[in-house]
């Protein structure tokens, strides 16, 4: 991958520094060794819009090998980790955009947490992806194109904590995200760089319940854009409520406002609710069902190509997921998410244009022992969009598009 090494983030420096740990007594086994290999089937390689005469399917083998290294200090624990992804396609379409039958993927993580005391601790994170895959954040989806191209993507964070008093408590936090496509269909409304300082404060209201508010202030900064300044900055104050039903009831909300302005002249200043909230249901040992709702303003990989453009998407994705432990070694889990987006233009009095994702996932995987595991995976992803906007890598066709993928493998953990 030519551009491998080109960002850097705090945990991975961090972690650096401490070169030689000293293992806390009775840390056990420091590293984990892991190996998939599964075969499958996907029948939209490119993920094509309808229409576009590029709709191809291909079987084909993905190879996941990976290492986890655990060092768990007497104050401090550093997690690194990598995994390498390779798909082979058997049938890829030779007059595509592109012929190469194999994509590779690098997976970095690493993390850094210490406690000073107990009451101050910090940590920090890393996530770097170079892959074709596209973005997927924790709160929306972006975009479910595939992108050609060794595409980067940087998140990194610090986060500090501290214990006031008996009752309250406080935090300060950096997040930093850095995006890099290679592929000019998407580098032009997505490569940014986000800074989203933030401070908040609870109080433990009860044994149960923790009530909170907070501020985040969030800087997107683009590449440039040829049709429309993209770079905005968001005021976002939020409310919150974390309370324990049960023992395995726990619920989150997170309620707000977000103030948002653009560089780009003629684009109107906007006040928004932003949401965040899950309900966790732990019924059974090792079975969960979870779902919750987030709403806010989300960069977008739309656009017109127009002098009036799309800047971004006030989006509300709902998700929902059901794991269940049918015994100790069998285990199906069923996934899904909805998103739905107004995309906002400059110089328009009113969002013309929506997006809409739907996700589903169903997974049946049997363990044999602690190192031998074996997985039947399937996905569904549709995306519709409406108000003409498009991908330019499918010749104006927009985006709407349906996929169907198909995994079954094993799994060695060791």
């Amino acid at each position: 991958m030519k551009k491998i090494l080109q960002a850097a983030g705090l945990a991975s420096v961090s972690a650096a520094i401490l070169s030689t740990p000293t293992l806390a007594e009775g840390a056990g086994k420091w590293y984990t060794l892991t190996a998939g290999i599964r075969g499958f089937y996907d029948d939209n390689i490119y993920t094509a819009p309808k229409g576009s005469g590029r709709k191809f399917s291909s079987p084909g083998v993905e190879v996941t090998p990976g290492i986890q290294l655990t060092f768990p200090l007497e104050q401090t624990k550093i997690g690194l980790g990598y995994t390498y992804g390779m798909k082979y396609y058997a049938d890829r379409d030779p007059n595509g955009a592109s012929n190469r039958d194999i994509d590779q993927s690098h997976n970095f993580e690493a993390d850094l947490s210490h406690v000073f005391s107990p009451r101050y601790k910090i940590s920090t994170y890393e996530r770097f992806v170079v892959a074709q895959e596209p973005e997927q954040s924790v709160n929306a989806i972006s975009t479910l194109g595939r992108a050609e191209g060794n595409n980067i993507r940087n998140h990194a964070g610090v986060d500090f904590e501290a214990q006031l008093s008996h009752l309250w408590s406080t935090g300060l936090s950096y997040q930093n995200n850095y995006y890099d496509y290679a592929d000019t269909s998407y580098a032009t409304p997505l490569n940014r760089m986000e800074h989203i300082p933030g401070v908040r404060f609870n109080y433990q209201f009860t044994p149960k319940t923790v009530l909170g508010f907070g501020y985040n202030y969030e800087i997107r900064d683009y590449k440039p854009f040829a049709f429309v300044d993209r770079d905005m900055k968001t005021h976002r104050v939020y409310a919150s409520v974390d309370h324990s039903f049960t023992g395995t009831i726990q619920a989150s909300v997170r309620g707000g406002v977000e103030l948002s302005s653009w560089d780009a002249a003629g684009v109107k200043d906007e006040t928004s609710p932003y949401a965040d909230a899950s309900l966790t249901w732990n019924y059974n040992p090792g079975s969960f069902v979870q779902g919750g709702i987030h709403h806010g303003r989300e960069a977008t990989d739309a656009y017109m190509g127009t002098a009036v453009d799309i800047v971004d998407s006030e989006a509300t994705s709902f998700y929902a997921a059901l794991s269940h432990a049918f015994t100790p070694r069998l285990r199906g889990t069923l996934n899904a998410r909805y998103q739905f987006g107004d995309l906002k233009y400059n110089g328009a009095a009113s969002n013309i244009s929506t997006d809409k994702y739907l996700l589903l996932g169903a997974v049946v995987s049997y363990k044999f022992n602690q190192y031998l595991s074996t997985e039947l995976a399937y996905y569904y992803d549709d995306a519709r969009s409406s108000g003409g906007v498009f991908i330019p890598a499918f010749n104006g066709h927009g985006r709407d598009f349906e996929r169907n993928r198909v995994y079954f493998g094993v799994r060695l953990t060791y």
